[in-house]
């Protein structure tokens, strides 16, 4: 006889809130419900993707020059059978003949195309590997140099593990202030988990290219292209506390595909074209400004000093004396006229 409870979600879990929806389940249902629910945590990572591969390394594999040798034999023999077939001339078996010279001149172009088509026997050089695939299963990775024998009825992959650099274009993007800036960015990579590079993603050269794109669009969205507080991380400024953040971004988005980013920087940075005029305007209006009160503080330092040099070699002056002083000293001192030089 079968069991029936009627319960709530809530007496499963209490951080699982379905607004106390009412099932009705047997007890073995409300057994697997609770052990799910409780094991949620543990098994997601799975459930997102499921048919993640992990790399597998073959320590011991074929060495190629046996085979290698077998297979020169194999083909002297083939084509001695060949012509000596060739020359038999035997009315009754004929048609036999036929037939084995077709067969053995079928044997010696296959023969041929496995040790020089097809790859099964490839040298490793330092610095690559090998991902082995047999019938579709992923049998492992080779990463030891030397001369190797694959089967030619599975699929070999061979892929570079030196460091590769990635420059890419400039990428329009709106800063936190919300004015489009153009960010060039560079990333050094490499190949760290062989098997994901190839079976979790299409293209993993591409795939860093996209990401690389998707990530500075991210962080370049985060902060400002000039600084509004003093000491404030911005874009122009290159500061490593947004390149650290870019690398750790690109990081999480291609972990999938088995890349390791070494290195990943703003290497250009750029108002766009919309707002470069008027940005240039404003950065001129600064400096304008800046340079202004530059001069008028040297200017009021100038004269106070001068001032009080005069006092101190008892040389009194009105206060309507020092006012006409002051102003004719500010006139000649914060002048916007050029300065010529001096013909000799």
């Amino acid at each position: 006889m079968e069991i029936t409870e009627r319960f709530s979600i809530n007496e499963v879990n209490g951080q699982n809130d379905f607004d106390g929806k009412e099932l009705e389940l047997n007890a073995f249902d409300k057994q697997n419900l609770i052990h799910s629910t409780n094991n949620f945590s543990e098994e997601e990572n799975l459930m997102v993707n499921p048919n993640t591969i992990s790399e597998k390394i073959l320590l011991h594999p074929e060495k190629g020059y046996a085979k290698r040798i077998i297979f020169i034999i194999m083909l002297i023999i083939l084509i001695v059978l060949f012509i000596v077939f060739t020359n038999i001339e035997t009315k009754h078996i004929q048609g036999l003949i036929i037939a084995l010279r077709i067969i053995i001149f079928i044997c010696i172009v296959d023969l041929c195309s496995i040790i020089k088509c097809r790859n099964v026997l490839i040298t490793i050089h330092p610095n690559e590997a090998i991902v082995y695939e047999y019938y579709g299963k992923y049998i492992g990775t080779v990463k030891e140099t030397g001369f190797f024998y694959f089967s030619p009825y599975g699929k070999v992959h061979k892929i570079s593990l030196r460091t590769e650099v990635f420059n890419g274009h400039k990428i329009k993007v709106c800063e936190r202030e919300g004015n489009p800036v153009e960010l060039g960015i560079i990333v050094n990579w490499k190949v760290e988990d062989t098997a994901k590079a190839i079976f979790n993603v299409k293209n993993y050269k591409q795939f860093i290219e996209v990401q690389s794109e998707a990530a500075i669009k991210y962080v370049g969205s985060k902060y400002p292209y000039e600084p509004i507080v003093p000491g404030e991380a911005s874009i122009r400024s290159g500061n490593e506390v947004i390149n650290n953040e870019l690398k750790n971004e690109l990081q999480k988005r291609i972990s999938i595909s088995g890349i390791a980013i070494e290195d990943a920087r703003i290497t250009e940075a750029s108002y766009g074209r919309e707002v470069a005029q008027m940005m240039l305007q404003k950065q001129a209006s600064a400096s304008t400004v800046y340079s202004r009160q530059a001069v008028a503080s040297g200017a009021t330092n100038a004269i106070l000093n001068t001032l009080n040099i005069f006092e101190k070699n008892g040389i009194e002056f009105k206060n309507e004396e020092k006012a006409n002083y002051v102003y004719e000293m500010m006139n000649i001192l914060c002048s916007g006229s050029e300065i010529s030089q001096i013909e000799q």
